[in-house]
């Protein structure tokens, strides 16, 4: 008895693997005729994950990211990465463009936590030692703006298959832009102090740093900075070649303020804080609040379905007054700072309300980023998705087809918006316009995503 049981384990086990090899070659062959179907890719990445084939898991997976990603849905080709690390904790492919990602997406804090791990992995390689200090110095480095400071670490990084360099020329060309924003010179000038001790024997950023004294009138600082790139240009042979450089900085006159003219200045002191602070201090805020956010929801997914007689906590009234005040007052201070036609931010904001769950303010977000037409195909989308999340259907469908309506909306894209505007069609019963809307995306890509059960389900719909 025993060796029939055995007998026909093993027999199932050779028919589940024949098919399973059946259905990967199905797969294979799909992507071989469209290497941009995300569905095949998807499919065939977990039929290896739950095989335990990690590596080929995760290959479809990270080929469905960057597929994504090309299309402008971060958020999908974010998710699948993280998937990936799910499966390889030390995927260094993935931590980089985890990273890479968070910044495109305006997710600055998010991409320390990738940058940090992906740091921490490289130290075992050659020059790793060196590599992981330069990261922790810039890490500590007391520069404010989180946007540069983002900038500036992902520019420590090779790319996910290069060697490690001397990151300085890259460090430098972010300093340069810095330096470049008056309301960044002091974020500047921390940098470049740092870039000329670090990097003693390189002349840019000292040549960046002096630039930047002598726009900012600090004349002693000026003085000290000048005398050591003087002395940098005499060791390298560079002084003759460089005295025009220098020359701009002997000829410059030191010139007092008038009484006048320092009363004039006082007013622009007194002001509000400017955009860009308050830029910073919304990132800040919003991942904070994100954060909040997001230990509560764990907190709620570690506890036990709740029975008949069990109901999980509800925040307490103080803990609500706190956030609602926290977000009023951050609400406030964006109306007051952030301008009409700053669309990046307005946008960023957008997002950190929808993942927020705050669907009204992220479309009132969204509506103001649409300013920027090159911002406007993803604001309507992202404003499609919140209206659908509400469950008003009808605003739905007229942000989705606002979306396809733009100009230079390339094939990808356009196909995922018209998918989601066909799921809502579906949500409110209009069974042939959606139906109409999914074939349309199948005789562009057969292979979209499950237009093809989509299709099957609404025409047996119909016929019964």
């Amino acid at each position: 008895m025993i060796k029939v049981a055995s007998m026909i384990k093993k027999i199932r086990k050779f028919l589940s693997h024949r098919k399973s090899k059946s259905i990967r070659n199905e797969y294979l062959e799909q992507i071989k005729k469209n290497p941009q179907d995300t569905r095949s890719r998807l499919k065939l990445g977990d039929l290896h994950a739950k095989r335990g084939e990690t590596a080929e898991a995760a290959e479809q997976y990270m080929a469905s990211a960057e597929v994504f990603a090309q299309a402008g849905f971060h958020l999908k080709s974010i998710a699948l990465y993280k998937q990936v690390l799910k499966l390889q904790h030390e995927s260094a492919q993935a931590l980089r463009r985890l990273a890479q990602l968070s910044l495109q997406y305006g997710l600055y804090a998010d991409a320390y936590p990738y940058h940090q791990s992906l740091a921490e992995l490289l130290r075992s390689k050659e020059d790793g030692q060196r590599f992981f200090a330069i990261f922790q110095e810039v890490s500590n480095l007391q520069i404010k703006d989180l946007r540069h400071k983002a900038l500036l670490i992902e520019s420590i990084f090779p790319d996910p298959d290069g060697q490690l360099a001397d990151p300085c020329g890259r460090m430098c060309v972010v300093a340069r832009a810095m330096s470049q924003d008056e309301r960044l010179e002091t974020d500047a000038q921390v940098l470049l102090q740092w870039l000329s001790v670090t990097y003693p024997q390189e002349t840019e950023a000292h040549e960046i740093l002096v630039t930047l004294l002598q726009k900012s009138g600090a004349k002693a600082e000026l003085e000290q900075a000048l005398q050591r790139l003087k002395e940098l240009y005499r060791t390298t042979g560079q002084l003759e070649k460089k005295e025009s450089f220098l020359r701009q900085f002997e000829e410059t006159e030191d010139r007092t303020p008038s009484s006048s003219e320092a009363l004039d200045e006082k007013p622009a002191m007194m002001g509000k804080a400017r955009p860009d602070q308050v830029k910073v201090k919304m990132e800040a805020d919003v991942y904070e609040l994100l954060r909040k956010k997001a230990e509560t929801r764990e907190a709620k997914a570690e506890q036990p379905a709740p029975g008949p007689d069990r109901r999980l906590p509800r925040p307490s009234h103080t803990e609500r007054l706190q956030f609602e005040d926290l977000f009023s007052t951050f609400k406030e201070g964006i109306r007051e700072q952030v301008g009409r036609g700053d669309h990046e931010t307005h946008y960023n904001l957008g997002i950190a309300y929808q993942e927020m769950g705050l669907y009204e303010d992220a479309i009132q977000e969204f509506e103001a980023a649409c300013g920027d037409p090159a911002l406007q195909p993803d604001a309507c989308f992202l404003m499609g998705k919140c209206s659908a999340e509400m469950e008003k259907w009808e605003d739905a469908i007229g942000q989705y087809e606002r979306a396809l309506a733009a100009e230079g909306l390339d094939s990808e894209k356009s196909r995922g918006i018209r998918y989601e505007l066909a799921l809502v069609l579906r949500s409110l019963g209009r069974d042939e316009d959606a139906l109409r809307t999914f074939q349309q995306i199948h005789d562009d890509a057969d292979n979209y995503r499950d237009t093809e059960r989509q299709i099957e389900e609404l025409l047996r719909d119909s016929h019964s």
